[in-house]
């Protein structure tokens, strides 16, 4: 038998937000929910080639009567690849949101990784029950590869026009997710 040093696993699943309520009640997991800014999660899915049709998501009318309802109309009349992007990640990060919220599940922003790693990590941990250990934490740093700049938070702005940019906030904030603005950190007044 391998015994492995580590005593957790990370998994990441990046389609398995609609499922954090599943996932919590079925599993004696700690369970994160990572957000990210929209352009660059757009960014990067159409540098990937990614096309993503948000119209799907009103075949799923338990997902609409649940949540999607009072957008409907919005998602039904999207037009263009941008705004269909970015009304996937409006989606499933206002239903993911929320899920977290209902199910005790903490939101953690991949910029406040990047920006302060370990006062992140401090309060993620203590979230979670967990203990914080300033041996481990050197170990992590140990480990990568390397160090996270926040220079590159907003790498979307050399990929982006600004007309881009501006549709995928406003198809954002139509759906109801306005913690991130044109700023590439998250919006302090929208955290609480």
């Amino acid at each position: 038998m391998i015994r492995s040093p580590f005593q957790a696993r990370i998994i990441k699943s990046i389609r398995a937000t609609l499922l954090l309520g599943w996932l919590k009640s079925h599993f004696d997991v700690p369970i994160i929910f990572l957000i990210r800014h929209p352009c660059a999660v757009v960014s990067s899915q159409a540098r990937l080639g990614w096309f993503m049709n948000a119209q799907e998501f009103l075949e799923d009318s338990l997902l609409v009567e649940d949540y999607l309802q009072p957008y409907v109309n919005q998602i039904a009349h999207l037009q263009g690849a941008w705004a269909h992007r970015a009304a996937f990640w409006a989606i499933e990060n206002l239903v993911g949101m929320q899920l977290a919220q209902q199910f005790d599940i903490p939101i953690v922003f991949y910029e406040h990784l990047v920006c302060s790693p370990q006062e992140t990590l401090q309060s993620l941990l203590h979230q979670l029950g967990y203990t914080w250990h300033e041996h481990r934490w050197r170990h992590v740093q140990h480990r990568l590869l390397r160090p996270a700049s926040p220079k590159h938070l907003a790498a979307w702005r050399n990929t982006l026009d600004p007309q881009t940019i501006q549709t995928i906030l406003e198809v954002v904030h139509t759906l109801g997710v306005s913690v991130y603005d044109e700023d590439p950190l998250p919006s302090p007044r929208m955290l609480h």
